[in-house]
């Protein structure tokens, strides 16, 4: 197997560059985390952008039904509601 009888000096050499490698591991993490914090906010203010959209619209809907009913007489716009 290749990596049985590795060298002293490879050895302290792959050590080195994977010191160097878990250094950056810290700041790679926060930058996933601001990423993750932005993405979750812009999330959040399409979701309420659209909860908006649906009550307006169920609002609108209402209305409409409610207009329909009055304009019906009485006797059909107790059949309906």
């Amino acid at each position: 197997m290749a990596w049985s009888n590795v060298s002293k000096s490879l050895m302290s050499q792959i050590e080195q560059i994977e010191g160097g490698l878990r250094l950056m591991v810290p700041a790679l993490i926060g930058r996933i985390k601001t990423v993750q914090r932005v993405i979750g906010e812009a999330i959040k203010e399409e979701m309420d952008d659209m909860v908006s959209v649906f009550v307006d619209a169920n609002r609108l809907r209402k209305s409409v039904i409610a207009e329909i009913v009055g304009a019906l007489s009485v006797h059909s716009s107790g059949f309906v509601s």
